[in-house]
């Protein structure tokens, strides 16, 4: 008796587990994608809003004690942390922004301007000001 009620529960508890949440959206076909194809890019489906493009233009300041090395533009006495796009870095002693294949696009004072989005609800631990989002790095100088 006692392995039945055993194998009774185990059966329920496998069909509660495989079972669909009529509660759970409908994700369609997601072609692969994890939440859908919607916004991505050769899908043919509409982007969904997000925020809004912006340029952004500051002078490039960091500190290589803080943190262990945080960088920053500083437009009009505010700083912006800036999540760089991929293959630019940071590099400290003496501060200066590379590129992609190793080249030095800015250096400490330098002026940079940026393509991008605000980075709201993004932590990070330098925690200089609010961060951004750079998808493309437009100007130096």
């Amino acid at each position: 008796m006692l392995r039945l009620a055993l194998l009774v529960a185990v059966a329920l508890l496998v069909a509660a587990c495989g079972g669909e949440d009529p509660g759970a959206p409908d994700l369609g076909d997601t072609d692969g994608v994890p939440g859908g194809t919607e916004g991505v890019p050769g899908s043919g489906a509409e982007p969904s809003a997000g925020p809004a493009t912006s340029e952004l233009t500051g002078v490039l300041g960091g500190d290589p004690t803080l943190e262990g090395g945080c960088a920053w533009l500083e437009v009009d006495g505010r700083r912006y942390e800036v999540v760089w796009p991929r293959g630019y870095e940071v590099a400290f002693d003496p501060l200066r922004l590379l590129g992609p294949v190793g080249e030095e696009v800015a250096a400490a004072g330098d002026e940079v301007t940026v393509v991008g989005t605000p980075a709201e609800g993004m932590a990070s631990i330098c925690q200089v000001g609010p961060m951004f989002r750079a998808d493309q790095v437009v100007a130096s100088g």
